[in-house]
């Protein structure tokens, strides 16, 4: 992927010099829109990936703190890369204050893409990217749909849905990802906030299937330190087949030093609530684990966490 995007980009160089005459507002409606680098959630990186047993082992909640970093980036990614791509190309068409791309298609994607962007009275751009089956007649369906206030290029403010379900019809190869994720953020405040609601089928309690539904949340400042926390409503690893509420709530500072605390409520568990806590060093190895369940042992002193 990496390489294709590279090589599309560097077609778009030499496509920007033949942009249609009549295309003023172009390099606008391209900016205002955010891309996967600037939309990335950012965790302080460490090497290996040993779970933590003891005290001095890397932190098993730091680990998870990068993995859901990691997931939510790859979900927004795999649309917010093609957008850009699509975007990259000369415009197709332009209709007052409407700027449209496509349809586009490469040799070896099964479908076939359009972007429209439209500058609206209010100096946003609404943005929808829809496509279909490489090949068909089918009218073109919207897989993701924004509105962007522009600000620095790629950044600004706004928000996006992207329907998982329709971009694995059209391309079933392109991500694992499934349901709905909804995104809102701004990338000027101090900090930038950057929050996801997702949903997706599972197998419901009482049998057949229901939503289960995820809340994230990040904030970053300047200077690296941030926040990630998530919230989610289903079921556990766990022996029964209720349905938990699971809430984990991760900070770290510029440092790398940081804490997560963990609370599941709910289910299975009934009317006992499970809460733990590790802390994590500079180099993310585990300086405290502690927890409200007596099979976890305690691990280290509270007083070492660093939040």
């Amino acid at each position: 992927m990496k390489r294709f995007t590279a090589c599309a980009c560097v077609m778009a160089l030499a496509a920007l010099a033949c942009e249609k005459p009549g295309t003023d507002g172009v390099a606008e409606a391209r900016d205002a829109l955010p891309t996967a680098d600037t939309l990335s959630i950012q965790v302080p990186a460490a090497q290996g990936s040993a779970r933590a047993e003891k005290v001095g082992d890397v932190s098993l909640a730091y680990l998870l703190t990068r993995t859901v970093a990691t997931t939510l980036n790859g979900g927004a990614a795999f649309i917010l890369i093609l957008v850009k791509t699509v975007m990259d190309l000369p415009v197709t068409s332009v209709s007052g204050d409407t700027y449209t791309w496509g349809p586009w298609t490469e040799a070896l994607k099964p479908g076939e893409y359009k972007l429209t962007v439209r500058l609206t009275n209010d100096g946003d751009y609404a943005w929808a990217l829809e496509g279909r089956k490489k090949g068909t007649q089918d009218a073109f369906q919207a897989v993701v749909s924004g509105l962007a206030s522009p600000a620095h290029p790629h950044r600004g403010s706004g928000s996006f849905m992207i329907d998982f379900a329709l971009a694995r019809q059209i391309d079933p190869y392109g991500t694992d990802a499934t349901g709905t994720l909804s995104v809102m953020y701004d990338l000027e405040r101090n900090p930038i906030t950057v929050m996801m609601d997702a949903e997706k089928p599972a197998p419901a309690p009482g049998g057949g299937t229901a939503l289960q539904t995820f809340h994230y949340a990040y904030s970053e400042k300047p200077d690296g330190s941030g926040e990630l926390s998530f919230t989610s409503y289903g079921d556990t690893d766990d022996p029964g087949p209720a349905w938990e509420t699971t809430t984990y709530d991760s900070s770290w500072l510029a440092s790398g030093a940081g804490r997560a605390d963990l609370k599941i409520t709910g289910g299975d568990l009934g009317d006992t609530t499970v809460t733990a806590v590790e802390c994590w060093s500079p180099t993310f190895q585990r300086t405290y684990f502690g927890s409200s369940v007596f099979w976890l042992p305690t691990e280290g002193s509270e007083s070492a966490c660093s939040l």
